[in-house]
Order: C-alpha cells, then sequence, then structure tokens
C-alpha cells in the first residue's frame, strides 16, 4: 500500500520509485528504469534515477547547453539523443531470471570503477557551516542527493554491490543516475549482451573446437603435449577475449557455458573413441579365440 505525496509535490512527474532489484545473494546489478503501475496507483511508473536524469538532461536544454530528445522507439526502448537504453532479456548474457524478476523496464547498472563517485558532505558540516565557503561550487550546475548511510543507528540501508563490498542506497542511486547521464553526456559505454541465438553460436563454437582436439587426441594427429597445451590455452584465450571486450567496450559475453561446451565436448569425443577401440579390441579377442 502506497501512501500519498506530500502536499506540495503532487505531480506524478516529481516523483519515482526507488526499488533495486536484487541478484542471489542480494548483489545489485541490475537498474529498473520503468515499471506498469495500476492507473489509480500514487507511485510513478518511472524510477528515481530516470527521473533525476530527464530532469537535470531537460534543465541542461532549457539552459541551452545541450540539446536533448527523449523518446521510446517501436519496441519501448528508451532512446535519449542517440544513445539506446535496451531492455535487459530475462536470458541475456548469464541471466536465466524467473519470470516475476524480469518484469519492468531494467538494464545492466555500469558502476563506476572509483569507489567516491561525488562529493559527500555530512548534516553537521552543512548545520555548522565549515564547508560554507565551498558549498556553492559543490552544488552549482549538480545533482544534489539527500540519504544517510546510518547503519550505526540501526539504519539498514547497504547493499551489496559486484566489487564485493556494501554501499548505502543512496550511493547505488548515484551510480545508476550517473550511468544514465554519462551515456548521454560523455558517451559512456552501456553494458550489452548478444541476442540468443548469436550466444548459442558462440558456445557451439567453442564446443566444436573442444571436439576437434578430442578427436585429435583419440586419433594421435598431434603429438600429446601439443594438445595439452591447446587444452590449456583456449580457456585462458576465451576468458581474456570475454574480459577484454567487456571492460574495453562493456559487452557481457558468455564464458562458463563456452568453457563446459569445450571441456564437455572434447571428453565425450574421447570417451566415445576409447569405447568403440575397446569394443573392436574385445571383438577381436573372441574371435581370434
Amino acid at each position: 500500500m502506497f501512501d500519498d505525496a506530500p502536499p506540495e509535490i503532487q505531480e506524478k512527474q516529481r516523483i519515482g520509485f526507488a526499488d533495486f532489484p536484487q541478484d542471489s545473494g542480494g548483489v545489485i546489478r541490475r537498474q529498473l528504469l520503468a515499471m506498469s503501475i495500476p492507473e489509480n496507483s500514487p507511485c510513478s511508473s518511472y524510477s528515481l534515477s530516470l527521473r533525476v536524469a530527464i530532469r537535470y538532461l531537460s534543465y541542461l536544454e532549457e539552459e541551452g547547453i545541450q540539446n536533448i530528445n527523449i523518446e521510446f522507439d517501436d519496441q519501448g526502448n528508451l532512446k535519449i539523443n542517440e544513445v539506446l537504453f535496451s531492455k535487459l532479456d530475462k536470458d541475456a548474457g548469464g541471466y536465466h531470471l524467473p519470470e516475476e524478476e524480469s518484469r519492468g523496464y531494467q538494464i545492466l547498472l555500469n558502476y563506476r570503477s572509483s569507489e567516491k563517485i561525488a562529493e559527500t558532505m555530512t548534516l553537521k558540516e552543512l548545520l555548522d557551516g565549515s564547508r560554507d565557503s565551498k558549498l556553492a561550487d559543490l552544488v552549482k550546475n549538480k545533482i544534489v542527493l539527500i540519504g544517510t548511510d546510518a547503519a550505526e543507528v540501526g539504519y539498514e540501508d547497504m547493499h551489496l554491490t559486484p566489487y564485493n563490498k556494501k554501499i548505502p542506497g543512496i550511493m547505488i542511486h548515484g551510480h545508476m543516475i550517473s550511468q544514465i547521464l554519462s551515456a548521454v553526456l560523455d558517451g559512456r559505454t552501456l553494458l550489452w549482451w548478444w541476442p540468443q541465438a548469436l550466444e548459442n553460436l558462440w558456445v557451439w563454437g567453442w564446443s566444436f573446437i573442444g571436439g576437434i582436439l578430442g578427436i585429435c587426441w583419440s586419433r594421435q594427429v598431434f603429438g600429446r603435449w601439443f594438445i595439452w597445451m591447446t587444452v590449456v590455452a583456449v580457456p585462458v584465450t576465451l576468458w581474456g577475449i570475454c574480459f577484454l571486450v567487456f571492460i574495453e567496450i562493456g559487452g557481457w559475453l558468455p564464458l562458463v557455458p563456452s568453457i563446459l561446451g569445450f571441456f564437455l565436448t572434447g571428453i565425450t569425443i574421447i570417451v566415445y573413441h576409447q569405447t568403440i577401440n575397446d569394443s573392436i579390441f574385445l571383438s577381436n579377442n573372441l574371435q581370434g579365440k
């Protein structure tokens, strides 16, 4: 049950929900931009991060600093200028989300690598005036978020990130807003993934390589030392490709399924050939008797 907004904030365009979709273990890797709501609900259909980002971009346009065009394409994907925020599929990358967790307009959250993504000020510093001389520069043309990380007084709003570190919810909202604005204003890469068909082709390709090595092992086409080196080199190469693509251009390629396909196919081929050879050997021995 949602409460109505304060009397001074009645327009829904100024209200945003603050939900965090959680992965297993409570890790926050996804960002909700929007969700469907009942028509008579006091809640907003847009998230706090998207509301704040759009308001800031609108401010830049009003001030003549930046031209901003916000629209939705035919598939319902948000597009701001030339930046397309593609909806996260329930089976995107390494995900296989149940139906109830894949609802709403979700994207992958690309965290800033720096622990300190923005200047902070305590309530005490604000009240005692100790930073008044710098206050104007701190807030001019900036987004100001007000929140708390006071876990020591029982306020539990700490969330786990992929960096295996808990940070306050207000900071996660900062990462989410920063992701939207940086993508639009600075061209920062959004995290992306391949369509399911292309992912399947990628996994099958590495499985095929594993199968070829299995045949070479069984038929002794190359020396065993060469095959052992290849067996070690292929997963390392695969890991390196996935790592570089993720770090450099934000692509989430399927790593674990590819490695499993490589090894399982190769082992299956070797076991199959060994079984056939054992059967032939046993048959010849029986015929010799």
